[in-house]
């Protein structure tokens, strides 16, 4: 876009799309950590100016002490501590970005997995439950089909319902004898 002096210009409403990116809008550095400019504001200005995109990683809260954010480079990565929230049939906050998500990072402090967590995260390939979980909910890898790798550990005393339904990628699971 092109302005002309005098005259207002009305930004692109357009929002851009980056993977494992949220669009926030338009800054005058290429350095900015927040937008100045909405998709659609009106630039007013009369002067020269490069406008740059300003981007911000995905990140949220999922349980009482435990918080996420998707990295550029497809890791999920949950921090904190406690048990993990559950979640509803595509509801968990990551939902939207669950075919960039292919590796997985929890946190020694979790104790639980819960429901539907990464349900239907495709591109999921192989994950490590930490020695402080004791279980892992209803659907919680459902459809991962791309999921072909999980160590589990001995800590772990219950498996929801359908936790590994359709992880077609497995050649083997190891249930530890914990588990009733």
């Amino acid at each position: 876009q092109t302005k002309t002096y005098g005259i207002d210009l009305m930004l692109s409403s357009a929002v851009l799309t980056r993977p494992c990116f949220i669009f926030e809008g338009w800054a005058t550095s290429p350095d900015a950590t927040t937008a100045e400019y909405a998709a659609g504001a009106t630039y007013t200005v009369d002067a020269d100016v490069t406008l740059y995109a300003v981007w911000k990683s995905p990140q949220g809260d999922c349980g009482d002490g435990l918080s996420w954010i998707l990295h550029e480079n497809g890791q999920l990565e949950i921090f904190g501590t406690g048990d993990m929230a559950n979640y509803s049939y595509q509801s968990a906050p990551w939902y939207a970005y669950r075919e960039q998500i292919t590796s997985l990072s929890l946190p020694s402090e979790l104790s639980s997995v819960g429901n539907c967590s990464f349900w239907n995260c495709t591109e999921l390939m192989s994950v490590t439950i930490p020695d402080s979980v004791t279980s892992i909910g209803g659907y919680a890898f459902y459809n991962c089909t791309g999921l072909n790798n999980i160590t589990m550990p001995a800590s772990v005393i219950g498996i929801g319902i359908c936790a590994f339904y359709n992880c077609i990628g497995f050649t083997s699971i190891t249930i530890p004898e914990s588990v009733t």
